[in-house]
């Protein structure tokens, strides 16, 4: 309970600390949270689309999944930031493998998504250094007649 109190001086609410330190959110709330970021992350990018493996299923529908395996309702989603890996043990009685399960489905969006934004820096670098490099040929084109007209005019003068 001592515990419970600092982080409510942090500024967290009972409802948004983990069950384990004796607050009221539990593994099943996460798995609610992740849903609706999800759905708002839909709403905001609702009119882009973009084109995607038909193998990849869309990622609400694993959410959808792991939530129902876990065992929660979907009710009003949790107030607070996710839990830390401390808090997500099984003490509640909820399936373990369920949890490993959300938890490696959570970690490989993360994956994937630091995966792509490395893709599209490298991508943009790459662009850059190839207009560089054009750049450079063209300037090298250039010095190249100069310096054979400088060995022109040396040659007349030689003679």
């Amino acid at each position: 309970m001592e515990l419970l109190s600092e982080v409510q001086a942090m500024g967290l609410t009972k409802e948004g600390t983990p069950f384990d330190i004796g607050g009221q959110w539990k593994f099943g709330d996460f798995a609610k949270w992740c849903q609706h970021y999800d759905s708002e992350k839909r709403e905001m990018f609702n009119g882009i689309s973009r084109k995607r493996p038909r193998s990849v299923v869309a990622k609400t529908e694993y959410v959808t999944i792991a939530a129902s395996v876990v065992g929660s309702s979907p009710v009003a989603v949790a107030k607070s930031e996710p839990m830390n890996d401390s808090s997500t043990t099984h003490k509640q009685g909820e399936d373990p493998k369920a949890k490993r399960r959300l938890l490696n489905l959570i970690h490989s969006r993360r994956k994937r998504e630091r995966r792509r934004l490395e893709f599209e820096k490298l991508q943009a670098e790459a662009g850059k250094l190839m207009s560089e490099d054009h750049n450079l040929r063209d300037e090298n084109k250039n010095l190249l007649v100069l310096l054979s007209q400088a060995k022109s005019i040396i040659g007349t003068l030689d003679e």
